[in-house]
């Protein structure tokens, strides 16, 4: 199945086979074709936010990826030279920040978990 930037293989397929079930039980039912229209634009809006919250937590993933080399790179310091106070104070600055960033991948991870169950049950109306 189609993976998109990071999405995992099985959120990918489930998202695609939510659709495809959403489209099967299109094809079948005996539904007014109004209550289809607004079922399929409520997962098109489904859809939209995971894409939106999927971008914000490859961004969120990215930043705190930088910021975690960034920190690498400045722990690299001869055992030679006392650390500077200034740079003590980056790192615990630099530590602060992906604290943080984690939250925020956290719970992106879990608003895209529960978007995925509201795909999930709109295919079952």
């Amino acid at each position: 199945p189609h993976t998109h930037r990071g999405l995992p293989a099985r959120m990918a397929f489930r998202v695609s086979s939510a659709r495809k079930t959403f489209d099967r039980s299109a094809d079948r039912a005996q539904d007014n074709p109004n209550q289809l229209a607004a079922r399929l634009n409520t997962l098109e809006v489904l859809s939209v936010q995971f894409e939106g919250r999927l971008n914000t937590l490859e961004a969120s993933r990215a930043s705190a990826d930088a910021e975690f080399s960034a920190l690498r790179s400045a722990m690299n310091v001869p055992n030679s030279r006392p650390v500077a106070p200034a740079l003590v104070a980056q790192l615990r600055s630099m530590r602060h920040s992906i604290s943080v960033n984690s939250e925020a991948v956290l719970q992106t991870d879990g608003n895209a978990r529960e978007l995925l169950r509201r795909v999930a049950a709109e295919e079952q109306l």
